[in-house]
């Protein structure tokens, strides 16, 4: 049945009827911005790159196959559109992940120390099983290859561990920065 709620919407849309196409974005939106936060990890980047994925899809409507399922199609985009988002802003991505402070950290070497201890106990504080591919890639600029073998595991592993770890550490961080600014 939703198949075929989908198959019609999108023949409306390819004759010309937009309030369809707002339909499958209402129906799609939350759903889809819940899987790019798996690959972003920002509501706002998140939201963006959905965005991007729904005027994509409107631009080329008319090369949608409506004898395919939509949600595939709609899913298989918007992850194709969050891995070009990664890699257009990998190192300002890399960047953020370090800490929050890291642009300041630029200009004043001392917030620079005090940003790299924060990293390295909040490394301390995760699973240790975690910290090492982190620190090996943060620290050492070792690529997950590189990681694999020194650590003897699968590469599926390490990009496994390197993100439930940064998604640790990011916990850790937002929390540490949260407690300094009670302490102000």
């Amino acid at each position: 049945m939703m198949k075929d709620t989908d198959k019609y919407l999108i023949k409306a849309v390819q004759e010309g009827n937009i309030l369809s196409y707002e339909i499958l974005v209402k129906k799609y939106q939350g759903k889809l911005i819940s899987f790019v936060k798996k690959y972003v990890w920002n509501e706002k980047d998140a939201e963006e790159i959905v965005q991007d994925t729904f005027f994509s899809i409107y631009r080329n409507i008319e090369k949608v196959d409506i004898e395919r399922k939509f949600s595939s199609y709609l899913f298989t985009a918007a992850k194709n559109t969050s891995v070009s988002f990664l890699r257009t802003n990998k190192l300002e991505t890399r960047l953020n992940e370090q800490s929050v402070s890291q642009k300041h950290d630029i200009v004043d070497g001392m917030e620079k120390e005090e940003t790299k201890k924060e990293i390295k106990m909040a490394l301390s504080s995760i699973n240790p099983k975690y910290s090492k591919p982190l620190s090996l890639y943060f620290f050492y600029e070792l690529s997950y290859q590189e990681i694999s073998i020194k650590l003897k595991i699968p590469l599926n592993t390490v990009r496994t561990y390197i993100r439930r770890g940064k998604m640790e550490m990011k916990q850790k961080l937002d929390k540490a920065t949260f407690d300094n600014n009670l302490n102000i």
